[in-house]
């Protein structure tokens, strides 16, 4: 794979005009505020080709961070356009969280207690057991037996209440946990 430049990047993707704009007049926060005029700045200057270091001399931003934050603004944004310049703020996630560690994973806080790192493991178990998502939006969204099918072959059990109580719910996730027999901790 070719290394990120600005010499790789198509001239249409460059066209500043045509990217999404952000206002930083209707930004809150002061410092927020500048920050994103700062950034904006520094892509203008990265992309008018003049001397890198002039870059950092009128934003304070590096040459190297005004191209990362080039790669961010050329991301592709969920309404298909690049996410241009709404990339630049601070709290923008361009690509959602993926968990890449085991779960099993225990940390030992400062104060000597043990807890387990398991940020994002739901969201694992839902990706790799599909029939689980089934299972659940059935008893969510109370489909119809018609509606239903289950890889597993049998029906879910018949629900009455008119609001599932969230205890409910994960008794039921447990119990199809157990039956596959997923080593949930418990």
């Amino acid at each position: 794979m070719a290394r990120f430049s600005l010499e790789t990047i198509s001239r249409s993707n460059l066209n500043l005009v045509a990217w999404p704009k952000v206002d930083p007049d209707k930004i809150l926060d002061k410092t927020e505020r500048e920050l994103v005029r700062r950034r904006i700045e520094a892509i203008h200057l990265l992309l008018d080709g003049g001397p890198r270091s002039r870059i950092a001399e009128t934003t304070g931003i590096s040459s190297k961070m005004a191209m990362y934050l080039l790669g961010r603004c050329l991301q592709i944004h969920p309404d298909g356009r690049c996410y241009g310049f709404r990339a630049l703020g601070s709290y923008v996630h361009i690509a959602p969280y993926r968990r890449t560690a085991e779960v099993s994973k225990k940390v030992i806080r400062k104060d000597g207690t043990e807890r387990l790192e398991a940020t994002g493991a739901f969201q694992l178990l839902l990706v790799s057991y599909p029939e689980l998502v089934q299972l659940i939006d059935v008893f969510i969204f109370k489909l119809r037996k018609t509606q239903r099918s289950f890889s597993e072959g049998s029906q879910a059990p018949k629900i009455h209440e008119s609001r599932i109580p969230i205890k409910a719910l994960h008794k039921h996730v447990l119990d199809w946990l157990r039956k596959k027999g997923l080593n949930i901790g418990l």
